[in-house]
């Protein structure tokens, strides 16, 4: 569920890239695990927004009309808490450089608070930090640059360190199952691990018919005020006021709908509990 969450967190925040990387010994003291995207990131008060439980800037509709959103409650940010007692991270908006750290060790059973202090950081102390953690045998494995003239408007660096034992139950296969099942069927979207891509657990499966827009199309043939076209091998539909329109739909043998968190038309059902002897 902590991997699940830091992909659909990505997700949401309408990146098309993400990398994940995992330490292959996860017993050793400096281990790590750290997932970066090319998504909108976070400014100063998007990073205090991060910590309200409960609360979540994707409930607001605006944002399904970009992106259909996965999460919607505002609490799986916590699932980390298993996995290291240190997440730190790092984002790219508006040309200036974020930091924060939770030190969930700092964390106790009083009603005290704890502050989080995002700091503004300069681009060479950024990368002091970072490329260590991607330079690792001497290659990268992002599939893109977060410095320089071809780096992305935005992104997030996110790390776990200080793993717990929790972490170092993890199992690579199982791992790169959990993740083929949370990703939705997007095409725009790639998800890499340790440098390789994983796919959408969905796409390998069947397609019963596919209808393309614009191709051999009956509907838009049969109105008075559309009609389809070719150019270069692609088809389009343009109506009166509306030109270019074009698309495709499949249709899948079998339901794409399962126990993941990007089934149920992409909303998130929570954290999930397992009761034993409810009464």
């Amino acid at each position: 569920k902590a991997f699940e969450e830091l992909v659909c967190n990505s997700y949401d925040a309408f990146a098309d890239k993400v990398a994940v990387y995992v330490s292959p010994d996860l017993t050793v003291n400096d281990a790590f695990i750290w997932v970066c995207d090319n998504g909108e990131s976070m400014d100063h008060d998007g990073l205090k927004a991060l910590w309200r439980i409960g609360d979540s800037e994707k409930r607001k509709p605006e944002r399904d009309k970009k992106r259909l959103q996965i999460g919607r409650f505002g609490i799986g940010k916590l699932a980390t808490y298993v996995l290291g007692k240190k997440l730190t991270y790092i984002c790219k908006k508006n040309d200036h450089f974020l930091s924060v750290s939770m030190d969930y060790s700092k964390i106790s059973n009083q009603n005290d608070q704890l502050k989080l202090d995002e700091r503004e950081i300069g681009e060479d102390e950024v990368r002091q930090v970072i490329e260590p953690y991607l330079e690792i045998a001497g290659k990268n494995y992002l599939p893109f640059n977060l410095f320089g003239e071809s780096s992305e408007k935005s992104w997030t660096f996110s790390i776990l360190t200080d793993l717990k034992p929790k972490a170092t139950e993890i199992k690579e296969g199982r791992l790169k199952w959990v993740l083929s099942t949370a990703l939705p069927l997007n095409p725009n979207f790639l998800l890499t691990y340790n440098g390789n891509e994983i796919k959408s657990s969905k796409i390998n499966r069947a397609i019963k018919k596919t209808w393309i827009v614009g191709e051999k199309d009956l509907t838009a043939d049969h109105l008075e005020f559309a009609e389809s076209r070719e150019k270069n091998g692609e088809f389009f539909v343009d109506f009166t006021n509306l030109k270019g329109v074009y698309g495709r739909i499949d249709l899948y043998e079998d339901s794409l709908v399962g126990s993941s968190k990007s089934s149920g038309m992409g909303r998130s059902h929570g954290i999930f509990l397992m009761v034993r002897n409810p009464d």
